[in-house]
């Protein structure tokens, strides 16, 4: 995402990867981290081209707002690498790690921009889609963000971890300071209470992930 790079490419002193060298899996990652530990500072070149698009993601789907997220994800690299050297492995994975940092660097955003704004203020899903022409999408999105306000943080954050960010529930319950069993359990319980309350809820999230 050329847009989030170049805005953060100074801040976090982040170079461009070896041709060829993609990231398809943990192991790597975790040789990257282990790479930049022993003073390979390029290694997080690698890590910040891994995971800067879902970051991003991250940030636009509870912000709606484009420059704001680039802003959030440069904030969120850049607190990444003043920290990685203290990252451990056997604590949680990288990818949790990510995500507490970005949480929190979302939170901090609200309550200076807004005195004490709760996280889940800023739902805004959908504003991106290009929905033009289709009246009854929009108003069945409307209504999904409007019964999204009625849940409680803990069950719109799983949601949206889940769904939109697409992480497993291991990461979840470390990025939400839960077991995994309870992570599980909660997004579970939400989804059949969107079922219930309201049927086309959980099939819209979905709908809308595939689409931005």
């Amino acid at each position: 995402m050329d847009p989030v790079r170049n805005r953060a490419h100074d801040e976090v002193a982040s170079p461009s990867r070896t041709a060829g060298a993609a990231i398809s899996n943990g192991v790597e990652v975790s040789a990257l981290v282990r790479a930049f530990k022993k003073g390979d500072r390029n290694a997080f070149g690698g890590i910040y081209d891994e995971y800067a698009e879902r970051i991003y993601r991250f940030f636009f789907s509870r912000t709606a707002n484009k420059e704001l997220s680039e802003d959030l994800t440069s904030d969120t690299f850049r607190k990444a690498l003043e920290h990685l050297a203290d990252y451990k492995e056997g604590k949680g994975s990288l990818t949790s790690w990510l995500y507490t940092i970005a949480r929190n660097t979302l939170t901090d955003h609200w309550r200076t921009a807004k005195g004490d704004a709760p996280l889940d203020e800023a739902l805004e899903l959908g504003a991106s889609i290009d929905m033009a022409g289709h009246a009854d999408a929009k108003e069945q999105l409307a209504k999904v963000k409007a019964y999204l306000t009625k849940l409680s943080a803990d069950e719109r954050q799983v949601v949206l971890l889940r769904v939109w960010d697409e992480l497993s529930y291991a990461e979840i319950a470390e990025t939400m300071g839960r077991t995994e069993g309870s992570a599980k359990m909660l997004f579970s319980r939400t989804v059949q209470k969107m079922r219930r309350d309201l049927p086309f809820a959980a099939v819209m999230l979905f709908l809308i992930n595939r689409i931005h």
